[in-house]
């Protein structure tokens, strides 16, 4: 439409101005708002600062590092600080008034002070943005939050290097003292130096004397030896033949005494021989039976080992059975001592048990009772309460009446006071008169209900004393609860001592007990579980009748609440008497207005009744007030919660409680039924422990005997069995033996007739041996006493010669290590005389060294611009462009969409002339479309330049441009081709979708968005001008280059396979 009135050749060069100029004007408005924005609203970004730091102590220095931070951000205008509490930081952070709240924490300061500790603790700074950012001022905000780090960690790292650079001064000092001290050490060295060479020569002659010493204590060694060896043999020879002397000595004795008996003894032998010879034919055939007797005694004793083995083995078993038995007898008597122990702790408790039983028995049957009187007396309270109800509408009923009238009736007596004022002065006024007549007549059915209160008045006194016996009752019912509460306690103990009682019994080992006592502690046991199961029952009985006593209170409340309501009500007989003389005035004023008006009685009755106005107005005001308190106690006895209602309520809870109370009453005498089996229970128990106590010594002093006694026999069998061996072997050897004593007697009897000779023959020489005993027995005595002595003498020896060879062979060992010691001090004294030369030189080193040092270390200056030196070492020249920066972040999706809004251009001018606008000039050509893409890139990267934008890649800058102007531009005629107008708005679409999508990094992008944000072309033209501009993503600038010719590589495709297309594209001339 803007284009109709034009001829063609205008048409075609204005929107070949418009199109190149568009694109260039949103480049250069867009990079402009820019740098206004950021500029103008940067510092006007709040940013919220809440102190919550507490001061703290550093090596004598208070440390408040949170007021520094406050200081120092104070003085940057980077941003707008609001230093605030933390409520209001989180209040107006919700408001999104604040973009950032930075939070110093309460141990921020201390934390500081951990540098030097062993496990320092870092200071944290805590920063939260609001939901209120935006992708931009999320990241300036974020920035902003580093640099104060960096501040912060400047400002802290200052106050650490001037503690450095103090202490480093005050080591300059120290190092200067040390040097002194080297010094004094290198003249030590040099002494020591001169001492040590002095011990070096002695202890090298040292080391050669040790060599003629070791060899001298080897020869040594080896001489003891053989000296000890000797010994040893000499010791044995003489215990050897001291051994024999003393035998011989011995036997030199009964020698003499056996020469001389042998020698009676042989001519008694002559004669015993010829009757030994009459009687080994009688021996010989004895020895035949005891042959064959033997025989049979070996073939019996076969059997002999096996049952003695038997038997050993039983008796060991009886043993070890009857040693673990005598192991046991002490747990035996400490158990029964126990269990002693534990049946009077029983009898105790069963006796504390069955008193408490009594006591709370006796509780319970007065509780019975008084739960009776109570009930009655509840009873009593439910008919009074009925009554009072009634008897208050009625009363309520009728105040109400009257209170509507009192009102009428105090003005009606004001207007009286008046008028009658009014006929005495002036008795003409005979109006005023008969006005006051009828208002007098209004009174008269007042006056009558008012009349009939006083039989509800009288009601309510009644109440009242009703209410006073009611109180009354409620005191005997504080005393039932009371003694309920002791009941309910005197239960829980019997339960508790029956239930100790019942664990006592259970805990003893019947084992021990004979079965009598065992069947006592049972039945004990049982009827201790029964008088634990009923007290607890009883217990739990009393405890749901106090809840039920409990319930009442609230009714006791609002009886004691009515009674105080009726005390304000003062009903007596003051209330009674002012109705009375309200109805005596009213009658005398109706008296008077009938009379004359004029005459004496008149006049003196109207000075009385005036005198009486007064009062009666004043005791209607008390009315008033009694009927007030009439409603109250209208309110409080049949309101919502009435008192008839919580009086059948109290009654209902009497009757229960009444009811718990019997059956605790009952479940105590059952407890009282089981005292006295309890207790003789318990009696029997102790008893019979008792007695069981008594016999545990006889019975451990019985199982001891008897151990000892099988361990007895248990030896003499383990010997027996050790001897049955050798006995059958002997059995064996007796029957060989009596084999060769038949076959020798065979051969003595043979043999008798020399045996006589030679018993001849040794009577004569045991004559000659007897003459020469004396000499023989004086002999051996002196060579017994000479070998004794002999054989003390070896023995001192034999004990001498191991410390002998010990003292050699440790000698040897000595020299040998005294060498050994010997060389390594002379080596050793080398070493360190040459060690003592090097510490002299290093030492002389050391000290001119430190002198340097402590010059230089004391020449660190500890200035304020030193320390700010060490914080800051390198002077930033160049300011930094934050408006630069975010320019350039924008500038890669500024162009691509510029270009992309470009070619939409592009897309209009092509649909144009494919729908017949060619004949007015309108369209345009292919070439004339190529020239005006390239003529938009030029003119957008003229103005990007402009800007103000450093490009790091100029020619990638360049080059990406081109091509993606170009593939935008297919991409935008493509669509145009294949759907017309509607692809216009489709362009357009895909324009905004993708200007969605990259406003964001792709890893933050959905799954689904990602894979489609690959295919469009968009995507891959901001990083490769990323690249060109910010050097972001280098090594991927061809490869994304070539991913963006797709478009211009599937429009030349369609171009040439559609041959409408092309015959339409080419029969257009420009």
């Amino acid at each position: 439409m803007i284009f109709k009135n034009w001829d063609p050749h205008s048409k075609r060069w204005s929107f070949l101005v418009l199109a190149l100029v568009i694109p260039i004007l949103l480049t250069a408005m867009i990079f402009r708002y820019i740098s206004t924005s950021q500029q103008a609203h940067t510092t006007n970004t709040n940013v919220a600062v809440v102190n919550n730091d507490r001061a703290a102590n550093f090596q004598d220095t208070r440390v408040n590092a949170g007021k520094q931070v406050l200081l120092n951000l104070s003085h940057n205008h980077q941003v707008k600080w609001h230093f605030v509490s933390a409520q209001k930081a989180k209040n107006e952070m919700k408001k999104g008034h604040y973009l950032m709240t930075i939070t110093i924490p309460k141990n921020f300061s201390q934390n500081i002070t951990t540098a030097l500790d062993k496990t320092p603790k870092s200071s944290n700074l805590k920063i939260k943005l609001s939901k209120h950012n935006s992708f931009l001022s999320q990241v300036i905000n974020e920035q902003v939050a580093s640099q104060v780090k960096t501040q912060v960690v400047a400002s802290i790292q200052k106050s650490y290097d001037k503690t450095l650079l103090t202490s480093i001064n005050k080591l300059g000092t120290g190092i200067k003292s040390g040097s002194n001290g080297v010094k004094q050490l290198k003249d030590g060295v040099v002494q020591l130096k001169d001492g040590n060479a002095k011990v070096d020569r002695n202890l090298h002659v040292l080391a050669n004397s040790m060599i003629t010493f070791e060899s001298g204590t080897k020869q040594l060694s080896d001489g003891i030896n053989t000296y000890v060896a000797g010994v040893d043999t000499l010791a044995s020879g003489n215990k050897t033949l001291a051994s024999g002397l003393t035998e011989m000595q011995t036997k030199t004795a009964p020698l003499a005494s056996g020469v001389a008996q042998l020698t009676r003894g042989a001519q008694k032998l002559n004669t015993g021989v010829q009757s030994y010879t009459n009687g080994v034919a009688k021996t010989k055939a004895g020895a035949d039976q005891l042959n064959s007797g033997l025989a049979q005694l070996a073939t019996k004793t076969a059997a002999l080992p096996l049952g003695v083995a038997k038997l050993f083995n039983g008796s060991s078993q009886v043993n070890n059975g009857l040693k673990t038995l005598a192991a046991k007898t002490g747990t035996l008597a400490t158990g029964v001592d126990q269990l002693s122990l534990g049946s009077t702790s029983l009898s105790s408790g069963i006796t504390t048990y069955t008193n408490g039983v009594s006591s709370l028995n006796g509780g319970l049957s007065l509780l019975s009772k008084s739960s009776q009187d109570l009930d009655g007396g509840s009873t009593n309270l439910l008919s009074s309460a009925t009554q009072l109800s009634q008897g208050v509408s009625q009363l309520n009923t009728a105040a109400d009446s009257a209170n509507a009238k009192i009102a009428a009736m105090q003005q009606l007596l004001e207007s009286d006071t008046a008028a009658m004022a009014n006929l005495k002065d002036a008795p003409a006024t005979i109006e005023s008169a008969q006005q006051l007549q009828t208002k007098l007549q209004t009174l008269t059915p007042v006056l009558k209900q008012l009349a009939g209160l006083s039989s509800v008045l009288s009601e309510l006194s009644e109440a009242k004393s009703s209410l006073a016996d009611v109180n009354s009752s409620f005191a005997n019912l504080d005393k039932a609860s009371s003694a309920l509460n002791d009941a309910a306690t005197k239960a829980k103990v019997s339960a508790t001592a029956s239930q100790k009682i019942v664990s006592l019994l259970g805990s003893v080992d019947t084992s021990k007990l004979s079965s009598a006592d065992q069947a006592k502690l049972t039945e004990a046991k049982n009827q201790a579980t029964t008088s634990t199961t009923n007290a607890a029952a009883s217990a739990k009985e009393i405890a749901a009748t106090g809840t039920s006593l409990q319930s009442l209170s609230s009714a006791k409340d609002k009886i004691s609440g009515l009674a105080d309501t009726l005390s304000q009500l003062n009903v007596d007989s003051t209330t009674i008497s002012t109705i009375s003389d309200l109805s005596s005035v009213v009658s005398q004023a109706n008296d008077l207005l009938a009379s004359p008006l004029m005459s004496d009685t008149t006049v003196q009755t109207l000075a009385s009744l005036e005198k009486q106005l007064p009062t009666l107005s004043d005791n209607l005001n008390e009315f008033k007030q009694f009927t007030a308190g009439v409603q109250q106690l209208n309110a409080k006895v049949n309101g919502k919660d009435s008192l008839v209602s919580g009086v059948t309520t109290y009654t209902s809870g009497v009757t229960k409680y009444t009811a718990g109370v019997n059956s605790a009453s009952e479940g105590a005498a059952q407890l009282v039924a089981n005292n006295d089996g309890l207790t003789a229970g318990a009696s029997q128990i102790q008893n019979g422990l008792g007695t069981l106590n008594s016999r545990v010594p006889t019975l451990t002093n019985g199982v001891t005997q008897l151990s000892n006694g099988a361990g007895q026999v248990t030896g003499g069998l383990a010997s027996l069995n050790r001897q049955v061996p050798s006995l059958v072997n002997g059995v064996g050897k007796l029957k060989s033996g009596s084999q060769q004593l038949a076959t020798g007697l065979t051969t003595l009897t043979q043999n008798s007739g020399a045996l006589n000779s030679g018993s001849q023959q040794l009577s004569t020489g045991l004559q000659t041996l007897n003459s020469q005993v004396p000499t023989l027995v004086s002999g051996v005595n002196r060579l017994t006493t000479g070998a004794n002595k002999l054989v003390a003498g070896g023995q001192k020896l034999t004990q001498a010669s191991p410390q002998l060879t010990s003292g050699a062979a440790q000698l040897e060992t000595g020299a040998k290590q005294g060498k050994s010691g010997a060389d390594q001090l002379a080596s050793g004294s080398d070493q360190v005389q040459a060690g003592l030369v090097t510490a002299n030189t290093g030492i002389a080193l050391l000290n001119s060294k430190l002198q340097d040092g402590a010059t230089k270390v004391q020449n660190v200056n500890a200035e304020p611009q030193n320390v700010d030196h060490f914080v800051n070492p390198v002077n930033q020249d160049q300011v930094l462009n934050s408006v630069g920066s975010v320019k350039a972040m924008f500038a890669p999706l500024v162009i691509a969409m510029i270009l992309f809004i470009a070619a939409i251009l592009n897309q209009l001018g092509q649909y144009a002339r494919r729908k017949g606008h060619r004949h007015n000039g309108f369209g345009l050509s292919n070439g004339m479309l190529l020239l005006l893409t390239l003529l938009q890139v030029v003119g957008v990267l003229a103005f990007t330049m402009i800007g103000g934008i450093e490009v790091l890649h100029p020619i990638e800058l360049m080059v990406t441009a081109i091509v993606t102007g170009v593939s935008f531009t297919a991409l935008c005629v493509l669509i145009d081709l294949l759907f017309g107008a509607p692809g216009i708005l489709f362009s357009l679409i895909l324009m905004l979708g993708q200007l969605a999508g990259v406003l964001l990094p792709t890893s933050m992008l959905t799954t689904v968005y990602q894979a489609v944000s690959e295919l469009l072309p968009v995507t891959h033209a901001m990083s490769a001008f990323n690249y060109a501009i910010n050097g972001v993503g280098n090594g991927m600038f061809l490869q994304t280059v070539i991913v963006l010719l797709y478009p211009i590589v599937i429009g030349a495709i369609y171009y040439w396979v559609s041959p409408q297309t092309k015959f339409g594209l080419k029969k257009v001339k420009d």
